[in-house]
């Protein structure tokens, strides 16, 4: 049985962490083939979201203390970090928005990558956390900024140097959640989530990831400069001159990606 499946619905690609024996952690092998999902995703025109969910009803633990306990040194401990850089860099950078649909655990590895994620959709008795320091550690593969850039330092602070758990609604309170439903509902509101971006216009979507992902880099005069590229060049797309010819003959577009 493979670690991580992958199923297409449509223009939304299902994927789900399946390792539910230790909770969906994650060894090398899963951060390898979601790396390179996400790579391809991002170069398939026939997907355009992504949905990301956990087999057994959990969505991820994080990383698998079995496999960690067993590198072998400092250089491997490195290199092991480096591949889940690698791995959240590439669902981040991905031009197709990711939505993360929480149940039951997210904590450690597994909430960075709901961080690195666009959208996240948690189930009510979903929890969150950034447990790393009760092992001695540290949210490395990415949970120090992403954390502390979705729902600000302070709080960030708060549950990295206390490694607590938090239930659901705080977390939607804080805005570490985009959106809370009812546990049986996690995954149909995901899809559905996903299914609404995919029918928007791929370019801009992809453009406006772009920009958004810009938000706590440079500064604000070279963001809006690049937003001013990004809609010249949407400009000059069909999809936008669609949209333009359907919003005043009052019908539907019909957005193709070029």
């Amino acid at each position: 049985m493979a670690s991580v499946e992958v199923e297409k619905r449509g223009s939304v690609a299902l994927v789900t962490l399946n390792r539910p024996r230790v909770f969906n952690a994650f060894d090398r092998e899963v951060i390898r083939v979601l790396t390179g999902l996400a790579e391809e995703f991002g170069r398939d025109p026939e997907v355009r979201a992504v949905v990301v969910a956990g087999a057994g009803g959990n969505f991820s633990s994080g990383a698998d203390i079995a496999e960690l306990g067993g590198l072998e040194g400092v250089l491997e401990a490195r290199e092991l970090t480096l591949e889940a850089h690698r791995m959240m860099g590439a669902v981040e950078d991905c031009p197709k928005p990711f939505v993360a649909a929480v149940t039951g655990n997210a904590i450690g590895g597994g909430q960075e990558l709901c961080l690195a994620c666009d959208l996240r959709v948690a189930g009510e008795g979903s929890t969150f956390g950034q447990v790393e320091v009760n092992i001695g550690s540290i949210p490395s593969w990415g949970g120090t900024q992403r954390l502390a850039r979705t729902v600000g330092v302070a709080y960030a602070k708060d549950l990295i140097y206390t490694g607590r758990l938090v239930g659901a609604r705080e977390a939607f309170e804080r805005g570490l959640v985009s959106r809370l439903v009812p546990d049986e509902r996690v995954l149909e509101e995901a899809l559905s989530l996903a299914q609404r971006i995919a029918e928007q216009a791929p370019l801009a979507i992809e453009a406006s990831k772009s920009s958004l992902n810009r938000a706590f880099d440079n500064d604000l005069a070279a963001n809006l400069a690049h937003d001013a590229d990004l809609f010249s060049v949407l400009y000059a797309s069909e999809d936008l001159q669609e949209g333009l010819r359907a919003f005043l003959e009052k019908r539907p577009p019909e957005y193709r990606g070029r």
